[in-house]
């Protein structure tokens, strides 16, 4: 399997939040998450957020928003002023400091991931998206770095979308790399208490031949590795885990969930029934719940309708709409331009990766083609 060197684009955002723009979004980030009914959806405990410092409020008759606002707060607004160098008020807490060079990278990074809480209708994810952000910021900067980027990470997952087919599959399999190479570390050193500097510590030293980034801009490992490191200095161990859990197979599968299916179609066809016929309440309150289900219990945004995937073939020339062109039977369960349930096929997915450079053409098998010189202990 090869890996083109492709990289998430910087993030990008139209302003960097002053500090007091911060502090804003936050409070209404906060007074938009269910804290009180722990009865109705996306419910988020104190002791859950709090994580490593719930015991703050441990034998106190609060409630659990009291606690969020007593305990919870001094800490994240006492980082946001520790980040912008602001002075401290009221019950703040200082917090560790970002790196003095990393300081302009770490503010506009959490502008981006800030404003897209904010704005993030699902409460569920809203919810999620900030438990995983105040685990990272409450923590030293590598806890911080982390926690920035698995939000930034799945944020981009699910809201991204260009019309360039191409661009799509390159930023998706740049996430996927990304987020799997977390998982590589954590896997292996699942055991070590500072893992989270491991992870930091090898992408920044694979970062070239893997195409691994970071959404705070040339972030680097100081604090050194605790414990036990179980790659024991060899960055290639690393390597091999890595491709061990991103295989060929694992390519082509992700690019077919992600992909719109014959289920989608019948959805989408129930959603516009839901929308233009007149159905009774019961009905209609039925279908509706059972889609809403369905999308969260599947979580996964598909950018890659079966539409695109025909039209990026046509444009690459490997099938036409000429009469009596079967090659699309190759690609597709029918034919995409006559037939609305074509779905895509493993030999299209492989295709498509073989084509763009993302593996290699192996017809005997679909091992990874790694140098055993390279990575051998």
């Amino acid at each position: 399997m090869f890996f083109t060197v492709n990289k998430l684009p910087d993030i990008q955002v139209d302003k960097v939040f002053e500090g007091e723009e911060m502090l804003q979004t936050l409070v209404q980030i906060v007074t938009s998450i269910n804290f009180t009914d722990d009865q109705k959806p996306a419910y988020l405990s104190y002791e859950m957020l709090a994580n490593d410092f719930a015991s703050d409020a441990k034998n106190q008759n609060l409630s659990n928003i009291e606690k969020v606002w007593e305990h919870l707060m001094p800490r994240l607004t006492g980082y946001v002023r520790t980040l912008y160098n602001l002075p401290l008020e009221g019950k703040d807490i200082k917090a560790w400091n970002m790196y003095e060079a990393l300081i302009p990278e770490t503010q506009k990074a959490l502008t981006f991931i800030m404003e897209r809480i904010k704005n993030t209708i699902d409460p569920d994810a809203k919810m999620l998206l900030f438990n995983l952000l105040v685990n990272g910021l409450l923590h030293c900067p590598t806890g911080q770095s982390e926690g920035i980027n698995s939000v930034a990470y799945a944020l981009l997952e699910g809201g991204y979308q260009t019309n360039n087919f191409k661009d799509n599959l390159k930023r998706f399999l740049a996430i996927k790399k990304n987020v799997n190479f977390t998982t590589a570390i954590l896997a292996k050193a699942a055991e070590n208490s500072q893992n989270v500097h491991l992870i930091s510590k090898y992408r920044d030293e694979l970062k070239e031949e893997l195409g691994l980034t970071s959404a705070i801009a040339s972030y680097q490992e100081r604090m050194g590795v605790l414990g036990q490191d179980p790659f024991a200095g060899n960055k290639w161990n690393v390597v091999q885990v890595f491709y061990d859990l991103v295989s060929s197979n694992r390519l082509i599968d992700w690019i077919m969930q992600l992909s719109e299916s014959k289920q989608d179609r019948k959805d989408d066809l129930t959603l516009r029934k839901i929308g233009s016929q007149n159905l009774s309440p019961e009905i209609r309150e039925r279908e509706t719940n059972r889609l809403r289900y369905k999308t969260r219990e599947n979580k996964q945004f598909r950018p890659f309708t079966t539409g695109a995937i025909a039209e990026y073939l046509y444009s690459q020339k490997l099938i036409s709409d000429k009469e009596n062109d079967d090659r699309w039977k190759k690609y597709f369960t029918a034919d995409p331009v006559i037939d609305d349930f074509a779905v895509l096929t493993r030999d299209d997915a492989k295709e498509i990766l073989i084509h763009e450079g993302f593996l290699i053409d192996d017809s005997k098998n679909e091992q990874m083609i790694i140098d055993n010189d390279i990575i051998s202990d």
